[in-house]
């Protein structure tokens, strides 16, 4: 937390609102100010709770956007506040047209992790903006839900790289569900241009011990390395042949790629040592 605003928690709550709007337009991660922190941190959240509802039908997006980002924050366990919380959210779904707000409106649903949010995200799947479709595969992943795995397969083609990202890694490894579908989803991207989806599919894949993808491990080991999903999967598989790829990437690598992922490559090529 800045230094200089440590002095925070003793504004008003108006006080905090108008500063996260401010910080709103600075942040790369809006949802993610100093404000909104000290609003969790030291506010009664019923007492926040009343004092935004005026934002949430402001003419304003940004205001509206942090009426959502505030109730994703908000250390309320009462059940009575969830529900309002959850309430004033599947109505900004049904009404909303702004795609930066429905986008933070998915995201504090993905935040508040109630299964009665499946539904109103899945129809937001399809939507022409990518924010919305992002804030919709984040928000799907982590539910043992077969609706939302379905939601997230189709997402993972998405035109939009973090849009693949987050379902890929949503399918990998945030559920425990083993279907099929899902194993055709993520083969469908070990070849993806993006080598973040690609890392994510060789992980679910491993996971699941499905050894069609040791071919997709080797050719990521033998490339340029970008991480060690591919690492990671090959511990996960235990095969030998993907001992010689493992020991050549690792030769390859410079000293600070060395020095960070020593524990991942020493235990890949443990797994995978040919045992005669």
């Amino acid at each position: 937390m800045d230094e200089n605003i440590q002095y925070l928690p003793n504004h008003s709550i108006d006080d905090l609102i108008e500063l996260a709007l401010v910080q709103m337009d600075l942040e790369e991660i809006p949802c993610d100010s100093d404000a909104l922190s000290i609003l969790r941190a030291y506010c009664d959240p019923i007492e926040v709770f009343s004092t935004v509802q005026r934002l949430r039908t402001s003419e304003h997006p940004k205001e509206r956007m942090l009426f959502a980002f505030i109730l994703a924050q908000l250390d309320a366990p009462q059940l009575s506040f969830l529900e309002q919380s959850l309430a004033a959210l599947f109505e900004m779904v049904q009404h909303e047209t702004h795609s930066d707000v429905l986008h933070a409106v998915c995201i504090a649903l993905g935040h508040l992790k109630d299964p009665r949010a499946i539904e109103p995200l899945v129809r937001l799947k399809n939507h022409p903006h990518e924010a919305v479709r992002y804030g919709v595969a984040f928000s799907l992943s982590g539910f043992e839900d077969l609706a939302a795995a379905n939601a997230l397969i189709e997402l993972s083609r998405d035109t939009d790289y973090m849009v693949r990202d987050w379902a890929t890694f949503g399918l990998s490894v945030l559920t425990n569900l083993d279907t099929p579908e899902i194993r055709e989803a993520l083969l469908a991207r070990v070849t993806d241009e993006d080598y973040v989806v690609r890392g994510q599919s060789l992980v679910g894949l491993a996971e699941r011990k499905d050894r069609r993808v040791i071919e997709a491990v080797q050719a990521e080991l033998s490339g340029e390395f970008h991480g060690d999903w591919a690492v990671e999967a090959a511990e996960l598989l235990a095969d030998p042949s993907l001992y010689p790829p493992l020991q050549s990437l690792w030769d390859r690598l410079g000293p600070k790629d060395k020095s960070a992922f020593e524990s991942s490559f020493r235990e890949a090529l443990v797994a995978c040592a040919p045992r005669y």
